[in-house]
């Protein structure tokens, strides 16, 4: 199971020191993502908080929302 903290302070992390490039995340399973603007990283976090969030209390969640990388 995902360490949604883990993810959420690597985000954490690129936000803060974001300096208008890409940024990659790699996850201790060894994937990689890279987000190209601070509004992905943001909405990422968002998105692995409300995953950690459902992981503690036991309730699930719905997306009700996905676009592609190109906003479509």
């Amino acid at each position: 199971m995902a360490d949604y903290q883990a993810i959420i302070d690597a985000i954490d992390s690129a936000i803060t020191s974001w300096t208008g490039s890409p940024k990659s995340i790699t996850a201790e399973d060894g994937r990689s993502v890279t987000y190209r603007s601070l509004a992905d990283l943001l909405n990422a976090r968002k998105h692995y908080v409300k995953l950690a969030i459902a992981k503690r209390t036991g309730r699930g969640f719905t997306i009700t929302n996905l676009k592609a990388g190109d906003g479509k």
